[in-house]
């Protein structure tokens, strides 16, 4: 599942990818489509080894396209590429992904910071830690 931002407020489209090896045909688009209406995705991806027939390119235009009104694009819902294409820098047609990872606010300070003191310490080697044996080099 690949997320997108669908609009303004931050909602949240989905895509789901599917990849399959060995022969494909049709009814996996097929399946992928009722994948898509089931889980109520946006788009899908369909991601082969071999190339799609005729009537899987077929069947992957009939889902139709996707608007994006917010950012003012047009995709085709279901699209095919096949491994060779990945690897020739072909890519998928989409909105813009939502970052998967943000940036935490940094922590606000509470109450006093207290310090160790003059006379702290650390000890030095692991014997001075109280781990009774010295640390020897191989």
């Amino acid at each position: 599942m690949i997320s997108f931002l669908a609009d303004e407020k931050d909602s949240v489209g989905r895509i789901l990818t599917q990849v399959k090896s060995g022969k494909v045909g049709v009814e996996h688009i097929r399946s992928l489509v009722g994948a898509m209406e089931r889980e109520k995705a946006a788009m899908g991806l369909f991601i082969t080894l071999e190339a799609p027939t005729k009537d899987m390119l077929k069947e992957a235009l009939s889902a139709g396209t996707y608007r994006s009104d917010y950012w003012e694009q047009e995709h085709l819902r279901v699209q095919i590429l096949t491994i060779e294409d990945l690897l020739n820098g072909k890519t998928f047609q989409m909105p813009p992904r939502r970052r998967a990872f943000q940036e935490a606010p940094r922590a606000k300070p509470r109450g006093e910071t207290r310090s160790l003191g003059s006379d702290f310490n650390p000890p030095v080697s692991m014997k001075d830690a109280g781990q009774g044996q010295k640390m020897t080099s191989l």
